[in-house]
């Protein structure tokens, strides 16, 4: 899952073209991000959430569903 930080950037980053992130993701097999009606995806050890509606990055609450993109780590070792 995103960090808050990782998930602030990676939002800053994409948040003008999502079209071309799902476009260039649909081609590995990836599902597409949502970024309209509100969609947010958890981050901070599902205890935030962000947007690409917005620059907020805000508590998770109860009530409301959230999506999750989990980040896969790989290392290398440097010979």
């Amino acid at each position: 899952m995103f960090t808050t930080e990782e998930a602030t950037a990676f939002r800053n980053q994409f948040q003008g073209s999502v079209s071309e992130l799902n476009e260039f993701i649909s081609e590995y097999g990836l599902a597409f991000f949502k970024y309209s009606d509100g969609a947010r995806y958890l981050c901070n050890n599902a205890q935030s959430t962000f947007s690409f509606a917005n620059n907020r990055i805000i508590d998770a609450g109860r009530t409301v569903k959230y999506y999750l993109r989990p980040v896969k780590k790989v290392r290398f070792k440097l010979k």
